[in-house]
């Protein structure tokens, strides 16, 4: 009799073995943060962006109309050094949170209400996650904005908002750790020297148009830009020149170890086009990966030349992205 129970429990634990184990499941956006996108309010918008001059009817077109895009976007608010974030997340259309995806960080341009990203901005967002094949891509409103916490230091404490939000998309376990990614404009090109400087290697490539190099000039020749440095940056009365080199990347140059490509039109008039054909040259001579992309005639926006912009970005990323990296991530929050 005991033969037998013995072999009943050995077949036992062998058929419990054989039973096939679930497969994983989609885990619900909501346990991200998440959220269906939202609009700031427009009022505030307004009065906060003045180079946004979009009505309302506009504003709801863009948000209302799906078909421009195959990307779903969504609205996240995350911690930044204990603030309140938002930004705007974007998923591709064969998105799994099953799935490793590659990750594409945009920084935007402008300062705390200005230049905001709103539904109208999809497209962009897109065009941009599309440099990398079925890329998620995540843009940080940074701080001082219209929802979020805290003060905008154009280049200071708000970097940390870049980081912390590259450090939501590793925690998620849908980004692949070794196929990152960023792409800056205008202020946002500044953001992406910075950040640049302080994660080296956690980024296979980057791309920047029209981005801020020598904020010591532009405080000198743009009075606009200059009562914006003086009402943002902490530092500015006390000790104005080391606050604005330090946001500076043509004082820092070495800094920048990446790969990184840059942008700009011979026409822009708000950064000037020979702000970038220095800084590239400098890294050639420290024996960086860099190139410069010119587009003759064109603006601060890059006018017509936008798609190939574009263009030349996924073919530098897909360049970059092929050799086997050990994973990285950006240096853990103490």
């Amino acid at each position: 009799m005991k033969k037998y129970i013995w072999l009943i429990c050995i077949l036992t634990v062998a058929c419990s073995h054989t039973k096939k184990t679930a497969p994983p499941q989609e885990k619900p956006l909501s346990q991200f943060g998440l959220e269906g996108f939202s609009q700031p309010d427009y009022s505030i918008a307004k009065k906060e962006d003045e180079s946004m001059k979009l009505s309302r009817d506009v504003y709801e077109s863009c948000y209302n109309t799906s078909a421009q895009w195959s990307y779903k976007f969504y609205s996240l608010t995350y911690q930044s050094d204990g603030l309140n974030i938002r930004a705007v997340v974007g998923l591709p259309p064969d998105f799994s949170t099953l799935k490793k995806h590659p990750l594409v960080v945009f920084n935007r341009a402008g300062n705390r209400g200005m230049a905001m990203l709103h539904a109208c901005s999809f497209r962009m967002l897109q065009s941009f996650a599309e440099t990398v094949p079925g890329a998620v891509v995540v843009a940080s409103q940074y701080r001082g904005s219209v929802g979020s916490e805290g003060r905008d230091e154009v280049g200071g404490a708000d970097v940390n908002d870049v980081i912390n939000l590259v450090r939501w998309a590793e925690s998620t376990g849908f980004v692949d750790l070794q196929q990152k990614y960023m792409i800056g404009w205008s202020r946002g090109g500044m953001m992406t020297y910075l950040t640049l400087k302080q994660h080296p290697g956690v980024f296979r490539a980057a791309a920047v148009i029209a981005g801020y190099t020598d904020l010591i000039y532009q405080d000198k020749n743009r009075k606009n830009l200059r009562k914006t440095l003086s009402e943002l940056v902490p530092d500015y009365k006390t000790n104005k020149i080391a606050s604005l080199q330090s946001r500076s990347v043509a004082f820092w140059p070495e800094k920048i170890a990446d790969p990184i490509l840059i942008v700009h039109g011979t026409k822009d008039t708000r950064v000037r086009y020979s702000e970038s054909k220095k800084l590239v040259e400098r890294l050639e001579k420290l024996g960086r990966r860099a190139k410069l992309v010119t587009y003759r005639g064109s603006d601060h926006s890059l006018n017509k030349d936008y798609s190939g912009a574009v263009l030349q970005m996924r073919k530098w990323f897909t360049e970059h992205g092929q050799a086997t990296l050990p994973a990285q991530t950006v240096t853990p929050q103490k």
